[in-house]
């Protein structure tokens, strides 16, 4: 094959963009393992116990300050009524 004056720049292009994947790739892979050794957990969501609904953040930190009305669970607003 021939080089074209414009092929060494698209080149080096794609030899960054290869590198910038890679690292990304590194990353991730990272990431799954600290998980697995249990250095990182992920994020646990916030879930009413009862209806599984989202809960805000305020609503969950209610229920973690009032751990003798609602245990170690969190509730959405509606649910707390019936606790």
């Amino acid at each position: 094959m021939r080089a074209v004056e414009g092929d060494s720049k698209s080149e080096a292009e794609l030899a960054i963009l290869i590198g910038a994947v890679l690292r990304v790739v590194e990353m991730e892979i990272e990431k799954f393992f600290d998980r697995i050794d249990g250095k990182n957990p992920p994020k646990k969501k916030l879930i009413c116990a009862t209806c599984s609904e989202p809960v805000a953040f305020n609503v969950a930190r209610f229920c973690w300050l009032n751990k003798i009305r609602f245990g170690e669970n969190i509730y959405c607003r509606e649910c707390q009524q019936a606790v």
